[in-house]
C-alpha cells in the first residue's frame, strides 16, 4: 500500500477523488464507487450539515469513511482502515472510532446499498 503524504496531497474540490487518488491498494477503484461515494458525500453533507462527527470530522474523513464502506458494499473491495486513516491525516485510532459513526449515520438514514 502506498499513501501520499497529506503535505504533498494536492488538493482537489472533491475529497473522494482526493482520496483515491492518494491511496493505491492491490485492486483499482471502480469509477462506480467513487461516482457512488460523491453521492452519498453530498447527501451526507444536506442532511447533517450543522452536526459533526467528533473532533477530526471534516471533508478528507468523511471522504475517506464513506469511501470504504461503499467499496465494500458495491463491489466487495477492502481498503484497510490504516491506509484511509493516513490519507485523511489522522491517526488510525480516531478514524476508526469516526468511521463506526458515519456507519452509524448510514444506517440510521438507510444509506446502506
Amino acid at each position: 500500500y502506498r499513501v501520499l503524504s497529506c503535505h504533498t496531497m494536492p488538493l482537489l474540490f472533491d475529497p473522494v477523488t482526493n482520496i483515491v487518488k492518494s491511496i493505491t491498494i492491490n485492486e483499482d477503484i471502480p469509477k462506480a464507487v467513487v461516482s457512488q461515494t460523491q453521492n452519498e458525500f453530498r447527501g451526507m453533507k444536506i442532511r447533517h450539515r450543522q452536526g459533526t462527527f467528533g473532533k477530526i470530522d471534516h471533508e478528507l474523513s468523511r471522504a475517506a469513511a464513506l469511501l470504504e464502506y461503499v467499496a465494500r458494499e458495491l463491489k466487495g473491495i477492502r481498503i484497510p482502515l490504516k491506509v484511509l486513516a493516513k490519507a485523511a491525516c489522522v491517526s488510525e485510532k480516531k478514524f476508526k472510532n469516526f468511521h463506526l459513526h458515519v456507519g452509524n449515520f448510514r444506517r440510521q438514514n438507510g444509506n446502506v446499498a
